[in-house]
């Protein structure tokens, strides 16, 4: 038994690793894609250069400090676009 979910292991981390490896990819084709709309924001940016620890959940949730990093990107992005008033 513990032979059979060792090898279910192995193959699952495989093909994570695979998935992986292919998401620069498949977000250099997204962004072309979607390159002229005016309402989709990358916000990758903002948090790539940082050194300290911005997410949780293995990398899937921003902690609190990401959350504020991403909420004030988001504010001053719908700011400058005129979509909102500052208060």
């Amino acid at each position: 038994m513990r032979h059979k979910e060792i090898e279910v292991l192995n193959h699952a981390v495989a093909y994570q690793n695979a998935m992986i490896s292919q998401i620069p990819d498949i977000i250099k084709g997204f962004k072309k894609e979607v390159q002229d709309l005016d309402y989709i924001f990358d916000l990758n940016e903002i948090i790539a250069e940082s050194k300290e620890s911005l997410f949780t959940h293995y990398w899937i949730h921003c902690n609190a400090k990401g959350n504020a990093m991403i909420a004030k990107k988001v504010f001053a992005t719908l700011k400058n676009k005129g979509m909102i008033k500052s208060v």
